[in-house]
């Protein structure tokens, strides 16, 4: 467990330094005290998730202890964990912004920082790690219905945005949140979906599938917690290219929108291979060139 904490928190630390020296600073006390304050509440960047990570790292033997005390109670640990989840995501949405909150601890306020916000998932991937052939045989039953209902709610997203904004009259921020009832139906449906897919690439990847398709996988698959970590490069690039675009293309924007994520994703990706290969930035992605070499020797 030191191990994996100290493969998240070194990259962690390196690219808020990084994506901290980007910006413009007066002096080096500067820029420690913006380092030091991104290091400690990840509100820049899309470093929340790997604080979270670390998060989950000091409770993960709590969740180890869960399932093992309670071993005939599996299923209900699940069922309770989504109740618990539903009924905090209802209380966040239309309880909490009517609550003065500036006096709160900060992870508690910063609800979307703090692990338990997120408790459901890492439950339900406890289970199915514990029951993996009965999990994957739910998976691979009932896929159709999954398939529908991710395509159901995917196109109730753009109602609940309507109904966010008009209805609710919720800022742009809130109403984008993911943090909302639900969106977590919407994850819990569309996450049965992308496992199932992944179970029909292990199906294919032997026989039916290209070479440089599997290794393309293989490769993305060792360096996605980097292709995380380097994306803020890619954006900010991305999002300096759409804005030099005029004004009043919204329909042209939108139309680009899914080459845009690809483009995005193939750099980080780019970016993220590098890293991977190149020393000494393995560190930068929890993957340092000299571990590596130890271990195949």
């Amino acid at each position: 467990m030191e191990k994996r904490y100290l493969g998240v928190l070194i990259p962690y630390l390196s690219w808020t330094a990084i994506l901290t020296g980007a910006e413009n600073h007066s002096s080096l006390g500067d820029f420690l005290e913006n380092w030091a304050h991104l290091s400690v509440y990840a509100d820049n960047y899309y470093m929340y998730y790997i604080l979270v990570t670390m998060q989950l790292y000091l409770i993960f033997p709590l969740i180890v202890w869960l399932f093992k005390r309670f071993l005939s109670y599996h299923h209900m640990i699940v069922v309770i964990s989504a109740v618990v989840q539903l009924g905090m995501l209802v209380f966040i949405k239309y309880q909490l912004p009517n609550i003065d909150t500036s006096g709160w601890p900060y992870l508690l306020k910063n609800y979307g920082f703090n692990v338990f916000v997120y408790q459901f998932y890492f439950i339900m991937g406890g289970y199915a790690a514990i029951h993996y052939q009965e999990f994957v045989a739910f998976i691979r039953k009932w896929h159709i219905w999954f398939g529908i209902s991710s395509l159901v709610f995917a196109c109730g997203t753009v109602l609940l945005y309507f109904y966010n904004v008009h209805v609710l009259n919720l800022t742009l921020n809130k109403a984008e949140e993911v943090h909302q009832p639900f969106i977590f139906i919407y994850d819990v449906v569309i996450i049965g979906y992308i496992v199932w897919l992944g179970l029909r690439y292990a199906d294919l990847r032997k026989n039916y599938l290209p070479k440089w398709i599997t290794n393309f996988v293989a490769i993305g698959a060792k360096i996605s917690f980097s292709i995380y970590l380097s994306q803020t490069l890619p954006l900010a690039l991305m999002f300096v290219l759409l804005s030099s675009l005029p004004s009043g293309n919204g329909w042209v924007l939108l139309v680009m929108l899914p080459f845009i994520y690809i483009i995005t994703a193939l750099m980080g990706y780019a970016l993220s291979y590098f890293f991977y290969k190149v020393p000494p930035f393995g560190f930068l992605i929890g993957r340092p060139q000299h571990i590596r070499k130890v271990v195949r020797t």
